[in-house]
């Protein structure tokens, strides 16, 4: 008697998504070590636009789907920066370290 088998292989995503993740999971051997003074204390005004971009280093405080997003800083609360950013339709705002965001020339 011959068995039939009716489930299939559970799929484990596209190549896109796990070469992604990976990533955001570790850093680049030259990239490892102390974080240089000029990020911490980066020039960033309010008005500029910016990259959400994470420093692995330092638990980062927004989701990854929001890795590389470009929004506006709109404000400051303590040491941290609020960045505006657009999600479809709607505005959100994240506070974040300077240390996770990028500033893009205008």
């Amino acid at each position: 008697m011959l068995k039939s088998s009716t489930s299939k292989k559970r799929s484990k995503g596209t190549i896109k998504k796990r070469s992604n993740k990976k990533m955001l999971s570790h850093k680049e051997i030259r990239q490892k070590g102390k974080l240089p003074l000029s990020k911490v204390f980066a020039d960033i005004k309010v008005g500029d636009k910016v990259a959400l971009v994470k420093n692995l280093s330092f638990r980062p405080t927004f989701p990854n789907r929001f890795q590389g997003r470009t929004g506006t800083v709109i404000g400051k609360q303590g040491k941290s920066l609020i960045v505006l950013i657009k999600d479809g339709q709607k505005e959100k705002k994240f506070i974040t370290q300077r240390i996770h965001l990028k500033k893009l020339s205008s």
